[in-house]
């Protein structure tokens, strides 16, 4: 659309390209590459989008660089998957300071320094879970359960694993081993197999 007497403003604003940075924790994950996946698919539909998708491959230390040499080419926002919660926070809140979006995705960083989140709510996952378990695991009389978590200390796998442990309290189910697997499928198929 053209607006009248501001046809330089709608030229420029029609050329105007955004550069996007996308800070992906690993993509040696299913869902993680999924993700990355998607969003350069959905980036690729417009002529004015340019995205760099960076992996850090489970690095902390590799995506806060990762995400340094994003705000250095100045882009024009940010998408994360934070590899960690606590680790990220810092070099996410310099981006934010210095006017760029960061649209925190999955994992959430501490403190209120970045523009929006999007992720499932884990705690109400976790609620579900405990629920179905004691549910199930009644019905058939077992006893005995073993929670294979994400990575240990994360927020997701924290949210996700203490409601099952409020849901079992008082039902005669114990958890009998706990242990992370990093959110991939080989990891934990060898800590059951373990």
């Amino acid at each position: 659309l053209k607006t009248p007497g501001r046809e330089d403003e709608d030229e420029e604003t029609e050329k105007k390209v955004y550069h996007l940075g996308m800070s992906i924790d690993t993509t040696n994950q299913a869902w993680r590459a999924g993700l990355a996946e998607n969003v350069t698919t959905a980036a690729a539909k417009y002529d004015n989008v340019e995205l760099t998708v960076t992996d850090a491959g489970g690095s902390v230390e590799k995506q806060i660089s990762d995400v340094e040499d994003l705000i250095s080419k100045g882009v024009d926002a940010i998408l994360i998957s934070p590899a960690d919660s606590q680790g990220l926070t810092s070099v996410c809140a310099d981006a934010y300071n210095a006017g760029i979006p960061v649209i925190v995705l999955d994992r959430e960083l501490q403190g209120e320094e970045w523009t929006c989140f999007i992720g499932a709510n884990n705690w109400n996952i976790g609620v579900d879970v405990g629920s179905y378990l004691v549910e199930m695991m009644t019905e058939k009389g077992l006893t005995n359960l073993v929670i294979i978590a994400g990575s240990a200390g994360d927020s997701p796998a924290y949210d996700r694993t203490q409601p099952v442990y409020e849901a079992i309290k008082g039902t005669g189910i114990s958890v009998i081993a706990e242990q992370p697997a990093d959110w991939m499928q080989p990891n934990a198929l060898e800590v059951m197999e373990n």
